[in-house]
């Protein structure tokens, strides 16, 4: 069919031609895209809502300082 195998997915990847444009922010918790809500302790996760921070702060937490680029 119309279906690309999982190998000539990875090798178009992997060649460089699946990149995108515009780089998205996918929220942590949901996996929605353009999330706009950033940790603030380490600004690498985004989130698309407090409800989603909120709910992965849990797991978040423990590698969260690890993160931060800044320190």
């Amino acid at each position: 069919g119309q279906n690309p195998s999982a190998l000539s997915v990875l090798t178009t990847i992997l060649n460089g031609h699946a990149f995108e444009e515009e780089v998205v922010n996918r929220c942590d918790a949901c996996s929605q895209l353009n999330a706009s809500r950033r940790c603030t302790a380490c600004k690498s996760v985004y989130y698309c809502n407090e409800s989603c921070q909120r709910l992965r702060w849990s797991t978040h937490k423990r590698i969260c300082s690890s993160l931060n680029n800044d320190a």
